[in-house]
């Protein structure tokens, strides 16, 4: 009877670690309106403080009082962002890659590779929090 009990329990202790184990991984980001916190040591040309991001499945919006910076086009597989900037006043040439790493207050985008580096310096050096 003991031995049927653990062949029982075997598949059940799996799954619960298999879903601890995925549950970090499984995170998403939930579209929505997020704001830019630079980090501590903060050295990029451009002063996120008051940039709002608005975020979909498939758009990531930047603006500052009312005024468009950037509109990309952006795709996410499994950790990794695509970003290609469309339009706007700090748009950059190229499709940016970037790993996405979640915190308890949203994520960060590292840059993988990335042809536009203000883009890259001043992604790697924020944490996009989401708001209300």
């Amino acid at each position: 009877m003991k031995s049927l009990l653990r062949l029982l329990l075997l598949p059940a202790l799996l799954v619960s670690f298999r879903s601890a184990e995925g549950g970090a991984q499984e995170k998403k980001i939930i579209p929505g309106l997020y704001e830019m916190v630079p980090d501590a040591n903060f050295s990029a040309d451009f002063d996120p403080t008051g940039v709002v991001i608005e975020l979909t499945d498939v758009q990531m919006t930047a603006t500052m009082q009312g005024q468009l910076l950037i509109r990309s086009k952006i795709s996410l597989s499994g950790d990794i962002m695509t970003v290609e900037d469309l339009e706007g006043q700090v748009a950059c040439p190229g499709i940016g890659k970037f790993k996405v790493s979640f915190t308890d207050k949203g994520f960060r985008m590292t840059p993988v590779e990335d042809p536009c580096a203000e883009r890259g310096a001043v992604l790697a050096q924020v944490t996009m929090v989401k708001k209300g």
